[in-house]
Parts: structure tokens; sequence; C-alpha cells
């Protein structure tokens, strides 16, 4: 009686275990990677929003002589005003600036809806515009960005709460 040896075909149960141990660590590598590029992509959008708005500002001003003026913080969150919280005409979150000067005012493209978002304020003269607690890729924002918030810097009363926070406002405001 001979008895022949063949060759097995497949894989044996430890084969597949390494190999899918190694898939499922490659996929949370990309997984992570492509989170912080999400978070990226959204800081971007909101620079974008923020230098939009502005432009959208200075339009106003140099048809009314004012910017849209408001009697507090004016934004999309649980914690301003909440009846100034549509994104066109008298009770948008910059009052009349859409569709005049924008077609619709954007929201904050993550919009967590509470304590965070797009806010601004304006005495009429001077005006600040904010993406509040919003920025995901950058916290602190450094002195050197130009879209850093003086009033919301580590160094103050604001920092320690809300750094992670653009800004844009004219030199009167940047108090506020």
């Amino acid at each position: 009686m001979s008895f022949s040896h063949r060759p097995k075909s497949g894989f044996t149960l430890i084969e597949l275990l390494v190999v899918i141990a190694i898939i499922g660590l490659l996929a949370s590598i990309v997984f992570a990677s492509l989170n912080s590029a999400r978070a990226k992509a959204r800081d971007a959008k909101r620079r974008s929003d923020l230098n939009q708005l502005r432009t959208a500002l200075e339009l106003y001003y140099s048809n009314h002589g004012n910017y849209p003026i408001t009697t507090t913080w004016y934004g999309v969150t649980s914690m301003h005003d909440s009846t100034h919280v549509q994104l066109s005409g008298p009770l948008g979150w910059i009052p009349d600036l859409a569709p005049e000067g924008i077609p619709v005012l954007p929201r904050d493209p993550r919009d967590l809806g509470t304590d965070s978002g797009y806010l601004y304020y304006s005495n009429s003269s001077d005006y600040k515009l904010v993406a509040f607690q919003t920025t995901e890729s950058i916290c602190p924002i450094p002195p050197s960005d130009g879209m850093y918030d003086p009033a919301r810097n580590p160094g103050t009363a604001w920092g320690p709460k809300v750094p992670c926070t653009f800004a844009m406002y004219t030199p009167g405001a940047a108090g506020w």
C-alpha cells in the first residue's frame, strides 16, 4: 500500500487570520487619514464661507453706508437669538444680507446645532463674524493665522473655552 502526498490547496486558518488582521490595520489607517482630510476640508469650507460673507458685507456697506445691524450675536446655534436663524431676509442671522449680497447665508458644514456655528454681531459701523467653536484641523488658532480672533485666544477670558474659532472683523470689532 503506497501513500501519495498530495499538496493541499487553500489557506490555513492562521494564514487567513493574519491576512484579515493586516487588512483591518490598513483599513483603520486609511479611515483615520480620511477623517483628518474631511476635517481639513470642512475648515477650508468655513474659511471660504467667511471670506464670501466678508465680500457680501462690504458690498452691503457700499450700497447702504452701514453694515446690517444686530442687537446681540445672531447665529444658527442653540445659545444665541433664536428669532434670527433664517438663511435670508430680515430674520436671517445676518439681517437682509441675503439675497441682496449673497444668495443664501451659509451654515457650518458640520452644523452640530449646539453652542457652535457661524455668528454675527454689528453696531452698523463695525462687525465681527465668527465660526464659533467649529475648527477641527487647527486648534487653537495661531496669531499668525489671518482668521485669528484676539478676543478668543488662550490669554483672554474667552480663550480657554473657545480657542477653536475663526473670525473676520473690522478693526473696531476686534475686541468683541
